[in-house]
């Protein structure tokens, strides 16, 4: 997968001059904007900086790599990153989600440890709860998404 991203996205010029860590950072930074709309009930806004805030994620390391930047330190960086944007979003979900991401946290310790990338992509698949959750509106199954995401 991240052969192919780096062939499509890694000739993109900008890409050779931006900083990984900088990519991140605004990534980190619309993690918060997640949150901020979330806590407000916005729901399709936070669909958009979410959705931004993993391209972020994509960018940094696609960035990384071609600039033969790509390292280990760089790859706990990452991790790090990843998990306070989680956790920054878990903060105005249900407490079901603060616990998938505090065992994520866990998985990540774990991943660390053993040199094996082991993790749950809790940011992904919110996206795609929230994009449920957005495009049904009402009903059975929305009322479920609501209780899982915010209720719990």
């Amino acid at each position: 997968m991240k052969r192919w991203f780096d062939r499509l996205l890694g000739r993109l010029p900008f890409l050779s001059r931006l900083s990984p860590d900088l990519l991140s950072g605004v990534g980190l930074l619309l993690s918060l904007a997640v949150y901020y709309f979330l806590s407000l009930g916005m729901i399709a806004p936070s669909i958009l900086a979410l959705s931004a805030a993993l391209l972020f994620d994509v960018l940094d390391g696609v960035a990384a790599r071609a600039q033969g930047r790509a390292s280990e330190e760089g790859w706990v960086v990452d991790i790090a990153v990843d998990r306070v944007s989680e956790a920054l979003i878990s903060l105005a979900l249900s407490r079901l989600v603060v616990l998938v991401v505090a065992f994520n946290v866990a998985l990540s310790l774990y991943s660390f440890m053993t040199r094996r990338h082991l993790i749950i992509p809790v940011r992904q698949v919110l996206l795609f709860a929230l994009v449920a959750y957005y495009a049904l509106g009402s009903g059975g199954l929305h009322l479920l998404l609501d209780g899982f995401l915010f209720r719990m």
